[in-house]
């Protein structure tokens, strides 16, 4: 009897039978467009190409889905991923803390707000299954950092533009 893996919010499970992973579909536990895998098979697929019948009326599957990594037949044990991007993690990262270095000076928050942007940008890339999730923390990371580093250019420009109206009211204020 075939055993089965599945990958259902990002847990895995199995292996199980396939009257268990009927029984889950029924329960609502199983969805069409999670990811299954058996040995034998290449990669892990969409529920819904294995076995259509189970979910009823449901569009075509989903193209660009990334099997799990660490799982059999995962990234880290069948090779590359075709049809998903490299992930630019180590890049966004260092945008980031260039971001943070010069707070307020020009550039750094040029590289601040490329992190923020291009961090939340392949993050759901990865979310979505186009863009390889192994540089998930470096990514967010680096996202964060710009995200900091734009609040805190925000604030340098602030004070750098109110610090002169602050200076004239001091000195009004204490002229004898």
């Amino acid at each position: 009897m075939t055993q089965w893996h599945a990958h259902i919010n990002q847990q895995p499970y199995g292996p199980v039978d396939e009257p268990t992973l009927q029984s889950w579909v029924s329960q609502g536990r199983l969805g069409p467009y999670d990811l299954i895998w058996s040995e034998g098979m290449p990669t892990w697929v969409q529920a819904c190409t294995v076995f259509p019948g189970w979910f009823g009326q449901t569009p075509p599957p989903l193209s660009h889905v990334m099997p799990p990594p660490g799982l059999p037949g995962g990234p880290g044990m069948s090779g590359p991923m075709i049809g998903v991007r490299p992930h630019r993690g180590v890049m966004i990262l260092i945008f980031g803390i260039l971001g943070l270095i010069g707070i307020a000076c020009c550039p750094s928050i040029i590289f601040a707000i490329l992190a923020w942007v291009m961090g939340q940008g392949d993050l759901n890339a990865m979310r979505n299954g186009q863009m390889d999730p192994s540089g998930r923390g470096l990514t967010n990371g680096g996202r964060i950092c710009g995200i900091i580093g734009v609040i805190l250019a925000i604030i340098g420009l602030l004070i750098g533009f109110l610090a002169p109206f602050a200076q004239f009211a001091a000195f009004r204020y204490f002229d004898p």
